[in-house]
């Protein structure tokens, strides 16, 4: 018997988020130095956010940094996530949600607190 692979089993669990206050720029340093296409905002009220390469791009592409991406903000151009997983989620659970979604990545959440992220990238590794 094969065991079903979970959530818990293939998220990432090293998280990479910045501050609300940051610029667009620092994301975007931030985004480039590590390799990544996103990252987590955590909110005080104990949600939280995701800003990605998308999002910047649809900034750039819209010429709505006049000013210079040092003077935009994360908290201006964050998106909410539209779902979440829970640890015990079966892969085909996730890669569901993730697709319904759009998104590139999905939070894991167990009661509220976040324990990782899976990305598309993620199902891929884990299923070959």
């Amino acid at each position: 018997m094969v065991k079903e692979i979970t959530a818990k089993d293939i998220m990432r669990k090293s998280i990479v988020s910045i501050d609300e206050k940051e610029t667009i720029a620092e994301a975007m340093r931030i985004m480039t130095r590590r390799g990544i296409k996103s990252l987590i905002i955590p909110r005080e009220d104990g949600g939280y956010r995701i800003i990605g390469q998308n999002d910047i791009i649809s900034i750039i592409g819209c010429n709505l940094y006049k000013d210079g991406l040092e003077n935009l903000y994360v908290k201006n151009s964050y998106r909410i996530f539209r779902e979440s997983v829970n640890p015990d989620d079966s892969i085909e659970e996730v890669a569901s949600i993730i697709q319904r979604s759009k998104d590139s990545i999905v939070p894991v959440l167990d009661e509220g607190k976040l324990l990782g992220v899976i990305s598309r990238g993620d199902i891929f590794k884990a299923l070959r």
